[in-house]
C-alpha cells in the first residue's frame, strides 16, 4: 500500500482491529515520523492522531464527503478531554471542528460536557471565524 497517494485526502482508515476513521489525511514519511514522533515508519495522521502503516488494514479515498456526521475519531477525542479538543482544533481544519462539535452537540453523556461546550466557545470565539464553524457553535 503507497501512503504517500492519501497525503491530503478525505479517508476512511480501516486499522488491524477494524476500527473505522475518518478525516483529511497527511502523510509523514518514515524520516518524519521518526523525527517527530519517534515512530519508524511512514504513516497518515487525520488531526492528532497517527495511524502507521503497519496498524493500517484499509484506506479509502471519500470522495463524496464523509459517510457520517461524526466517528470514532471525534468520540475518542472528546473523551480525552478539553485540552485534546483543543490540539484538534489548532490543526485549523474547519470540517473537523464542525464534526467535533456535532458530536459533542448530539452526546448529552459525555463527561464534563458544560465545562468542555465552555471551553470551546471561549476558544472558538477568539480564534475561528469561519461562518459553518460559528453556526455550528450556536447549536450547542
Amino acid at each position: 500500500m503507497r501512503l504517500s497517494k492519501y497525503d491530503n485526502k478525505r479517508v476512511r482508515i480501516t486499522d488491524k482491529w477494524n476500527y473505522v476513521y475518518e478525516g483529511n489525511s497527511s502523510y509523514y514519511t518514515k524520516e518524519e515520523n521518526e523525527i517527530m514522533y519517534g515512530g519508524k515508519e511512514e504513516g497518515l495522521k487525520i488531526l492528532n492522531f497517527m495511524f502507521y502503516k503497519s496498524t493500517i488494514k484499509k484506506v479509502e479515498v471519500l470522495e463524496d464527503g464523509f459517510i457520517d456526521d461524526y466517528g470514532l475519531l471525534e468520540k475518542e477525542i472528546v473523551s480525552d478531554g478539553l485540552d485534546y479538543i483543543i490540539d484538534a482544533f489548532e490543526y485549523e481544519d474547519n470540517e473537523h471542528v464542525c464534526r467535533l462539535i456535532k458530536y459533542i452537540r448530539d452526546n448529552k453523556e459525555i463527561e464534563n460536557r458544560e465545562e468542555i461546550i465552555k471551553g470551546i466557545k471561549d476558544y472558538l470565539t477568539k480564534y475561528n471565524n469561519d461562518e459553518e464553524v460559528l453556526k455550528e457553535l450556536k447549536s450547542l
